[in-house]
């Protein structure tokens, strides 16, 4: 990767908050480049147990036509240190503010064990798991968590005791603040006070949470330049961020849903790195700005997890042959330009990794690697999608190690290939990819990627027997010289050899893994196709 990497931020943001013009010299003084060639296994933390994986759980997946269906018994303990339980909401009784269930089977009854129950079950299964409820999410919104700043701290403060009290009956070890958002406006809003309040808010549920020895507090948190500066004409924000860095054990960056239906052109949701020809967001719109700002504004970097996304944001094309980046979006009478709804998880302009699969291996659609904000897209029936696959999944684990963050988080369990009969790689191949990478560095399992790109740690890393002739570039990828199915990563005088998904070839013109009736290599043997 380049020095290019790292932009001139304060010019950047200068565009959308004027008051932020020592942006630039701050965050260049605090940042380094990302070069993959310097991330290496000897960067790896060996005590991986204090690496959080954070994985949440939708209530809600339940209702999916079969083999979408999801229940917590198909969670995979092993591939996360926490689970979150998404959601509960915030509600009155007698005592006060409080909090319960969103579903109907939620809790126990006198016929079945409830949704809370099966959930913490995986604590015995896998004894190293903490579990947490979240508290709040989109459709939740402000109204609940305002209502009750409207009353004063004694009614924060009962609330806190409360909810508290309510997940340690339901056998949960800590509680997730999940508000979207304070002092902005989404489904209803919030009003600009609610900034300072909920600072003091997140400070007293934390002097509750302290009297419980071991109790967790943690919280999910946008990410946008919004929620962390101040607005051109005086807009609160809706975080403190040094505030939130004292007071929970890990806050929860959704680095996602950057680009999305909702905009007139195609945009990946999740980008690593700025794409310099989208000028929507000024640069503000990829994983690397999000996760320096926060750091700039006094995060400890320990306290952040790096959002991962086991989904994709789709867009209905104009023209189904202009499939590129930015491509024109064909916009509904509600000025939204959504993909087809998935077959499984039913919502437009949304796809889970396994529905993508499925239109990569079954309906012919295209996968396009963008070496730029290094992740793919595909596109496909006049429809396009951003996602990630293991290799991206595996890059941006490298860069919260890169930046020391103290965990990645999954949004969501239920939208990884689970059953492992959608894309060929395995049960939960992005959950795996990325658990190995953090918790073991450059090592991972072997038939990962559906296609792999420039970072891929996919398949086996080891000394090659052969490897390519004369100087190698540090960071760059070689083909092997015999076998089709295998590469090189040239790094600091060395190789590293890695092998392509069964049914893949490395693709030498493209440099990434592709379909093995794709590439031209003489029935697995090089060279035939150099």
């Amino acid at each position: 990767m380049s020095d290019n990497r790292i932009y001139d931020l304060c010019s950047s943001t200068n565009n959308i908050y004027k008051s932020n013009q020592k942006l630039s010299t701050t965050l260049l003084a605090a940042s380094s480049t990302l070069d993959a060639a310097r991330i290496s296994s000897n960067d790896v933390d060996t005590a991986a147990n204090k690496k959080w994986i954070v994985c949440y759980h939708t209530n809600w997946s339940q209702y999916r036509n079969t083999p979408g269906k999801f229940y917590p018994e198909d969670i995979d303990g092993s591939l996360c240190t926490h689970l979150i339980y998404s959601f509960s909401k915030m509600c009155k009784d007698s005592s006060g503010w409080t909090m319960c269930p969103y579903e109907w089977n939620d809790m126990d009854e006198s016929w079945a064990e409830g949704m809370y129950t099966r959930f913490n079950n995986k604590k015995v299964e896998q004894p190293h798991l903490k579990t947490l409820l979240a508290v709040g999410g989109w459709n939740h919104g402000s109204t609940d968590f305002t209502a009750m700043l409207d009353e004063g701290w004694d009614a924060v403060r009962t609330w806190a005791k409360n909810s508290i009290q309510y997940c340690l009956d339901t056998g949960f070890d800590g509680l997730d603040l999940d508000w979207e958002y304070p002092a902005k406006e989404t489904v209803d809003v919030s009003p600009q006070k609610d900034y300072e309040r909920f600072q003091r808010m997140v400070e007293i549920v934390r002097e509750e949470v302290n009297k419980v020895p071991g109790f967790l507090l943690t919280a999910a948190v946008g990410i946008g330049v919004d929620k962390i500066y101040h607005g051109p004409d005086g807009e609160n924000p809706s975080y403190n961020v040094k505030n939130l860095s004292d007071n929970l054990d890990m806050i929860n960056l959704m680095a996602y849903d950057i680009h999305g239906h909702w905009e007139d052109k195609t945009g990946h949701h999740a980008p690593a790195h700025n794409k310099m020809t989208d000028t929507r967001l000024d640069y503000t719109d990829s994983l690397e700005w999000i996760v320096e700002n926060w750091l700039v504004q006094g995060a400890d970097p320990q306290k952040l997890a790096l959002g991962l996304a086991a989904y994709g944001r789709s867009f209905k094309l104009q023209d189904p042959n202009n499939n590129g980046y930015l491509a024109p979006v064909k916009l509904n009478y509600a000025g939204l330009g959504s993909g087809t709804a998935g077959q499984y998880t039913g919502e437009g302009g949304f796809l889970s990794y396994y529905e993508i699969c499925d239109k990569l291996l079954r309906n012919g659609w295209r996968s396009v690697y963008d070496n730029e904000i290094e992740a793919p897209y595909a596109y496909g029936e006049g429809d396009w999608v951003g996602y990630d696959n293991p290799t991206s999944i595996v890059y941006k684990a490298k860069m919260a190690e890169h930046y020391g963050l103290g965990g990645i988080m999954w949004w969501a369990i239920d939208l990884d290939d689970f059953t492992g009969s959608f894309c060929g790689q395995g049960k939960y191949p992005l959950m795996t990819a990325a658990k190995n990478y953090w918790h073991n560095g450059y090592t991972t399992t072997t038939g990962k990627p559906i296609s792999t790109q420039s970072t891929s740690t996919s398949g086996t890393g080891s000394t090659p027997t052969s490897s390519p002739g004369g100087d190698c570039v540090s960071g760059q990828f070689y083909p092997h010289p015999e076998l089709c199915d295998h590469y090189y990563l040239c790094d600091n005088g060395g190789n590293v050899d890695f092998t392509c998904p069964p049914g893949t070839y490395w693709d030498t013109a493209n440099n990434y893994c592709d379909f093995a009736n794709t590439i031209d290599c003489c029935n697995g043997q090089r060279p035939c196709n150099q």
